[in-house]
């Protein structure tokens, strides 16, 4: 999958070089998006194939995070600079020469079956513990919000001018479909590049700090606190981004959402790996991260069907981590709460042949319970038994208490 990916990649990224001025480049586009996520799906099943030990699978996933930060900084520099001599055509070339080199670096990858047999009982019951699956949720969330501001901020800081050529049949529908999704008149200029690169930017630097600072939170708290922690600091810093707004109020939630989420998933794995040590991890990071890039796909389709401006976008994501991190909160309290145990039904009073005290057949739970011989049974003529002061037939039926 890895292999066929990445070769994938490379033709629509040499279609992508023809088409940057006209419709065709939406498809494309549409397309590398949907590779990206093929590729992370295959990426969180092979890794726990390469390690021997949960604990290196930990410190594999804390690097890998902290690599593809580095890889982010470090590729978007050539990108910026070809753009700028060249324009994107030359950008988008290096981006196929790097999917090239990929495919070829993939082909050493060792060919190892994630999953050789189907998911065990003791896997299913771990993974739908309630820990997991509240984990899995907010995770889950941080990359609804992930997906939600990328597109937030991609059509809010676009930039570039309004060249796409419209001409031909469906010219209207394409027209009208631009101005809806990007929100502006065909003959107005852009937003600056250099925005749109400074809050990509800013994210990528969150990411960064969140690989690097994960793996040390992990050893002083636990992962629960991380995880929330993450939900806590992307609602905080938003607020702030909606009190001060601008570019610098974008790149400022822009490195928190980096740093949650980045921080927030490793949080995750690390989780699954405590909690369903029976567990085949490929196949089950490999199902969860399908999960998460849904939850990135729902997230992003609401600032492409709404026109939302950026601020009330930052309002929404605090509502959005608040939410989450308040229902994680409260979950994980009452999952954390002891099972409650109801006392024993009383057993009914047997009528043993013994008119004295005897032993309850059933006892609950293994206990001796002494019971009284029915007042019918019971005679004055036994030692053991006691008459009530002053009269040895209260009732005036024969019987004694």
């Amino acid at each position: 999958m890895v292999i066929t990916i990445n070769a994938l990649r490379v033709v629509f990224a040499i279609l992508m070089v023809g088409n940057l001025d006209s419709l065709l480049l939406f498809p494309i586009a549409f397309a590398m998006l949907v590779l990206q996520k093929g590729y992370a799906i295959a990426k969180a099943a092979i890794v726990p194939t390469t390690v021997k030990s949960h604990s290196e699978l930990v410190e594999k996933n804390s690097r890998l995070a902290l690599l593809s930060g580095v890889a982010g900084l470090v590729g978007a520099a050539p990108a910026a600079l070809l753009q700028f001599l060249g324009g994107a055509s030359l950008s988008v070339a290096l981006a196929a020469i790097t999917f090239a080199v990929a495919t070829v670096v993939a082909t050493r990858l060792d060919r190892v079956a994630v999953a050789s047999e189907p998911a065990g009982a003791d896997e299913q019951r771990e993974l739908r513990r309630g820990g997991i699956r509240l984990a899995a949720s907010a995770t889950g969330m941080l990359r609804a919000i992930m997906g939600f501001f990328t597109f937030l901020v991609a059509f809010a800081y676009r930039g570039g001018t309004d060249d796409i050529d419209l001409s031909g049949s469906g010219s209207a529908i394409g027209a009208h479909l631009h101005e809806e999704l990007l929100g502006v008149d065909l003959g107005a200029s852009g937003a600056s590049a250099l925005k749109l690169g400074a809050v990509v930017g800013f994210t990528v630097l969150g990411s960064l700090a969140g690989a690097l600072l994960a793996p040390k939170l992990r050893e002083r708290i636990p992962e629960e606190r991380l995880l929330l922690g993450a939900l806590t600091v992307i609602a905080g810093t938003c607020f702030l981004g909606v009190w001060s707004g601008g570019l610098s109020g974008a790149m400022l939630v822009a490195f928190a959402v980096g740093l949650g989420v980045s921080s927030g998933k490793l949080a995750f794995d690390s989780i699954v790996q405590r909690d369903a040590p029976d567990a085949n991890y490929g196949r089950t990071f490999a199902k969860f991260e399908t999960q998460f890039q849904l939850f990135w796909v729902a997230g992003a389709l609401i600032p492409v069907l709404f026109k939302i401006p950026a601020r009330f976008g930052f309002f929404v994501l605090v509502a959005g981590a608040a939410g989450s991190g308040l229902s994680y909160l409260v979950g994980s309290r009452a999952a954390d709460q002891p099972p409650v145990i109801r006392p024993p039904v009383a057993q009914p009073l047997e009528r043993p042949d013994d008119p004295t005290l005897v032993r309850s057949a059933q006892p609950p739970r293994g206990d001796t319970t002494i019971v009284a011989a029915p007042p019918h049974q019971a005679t004055n003529t036994d030692p053991t038994l006691v008459n009530p002061p002053g009269s040895d037939d209260v009732n005036g039926d024969g019987t004694v208490f």
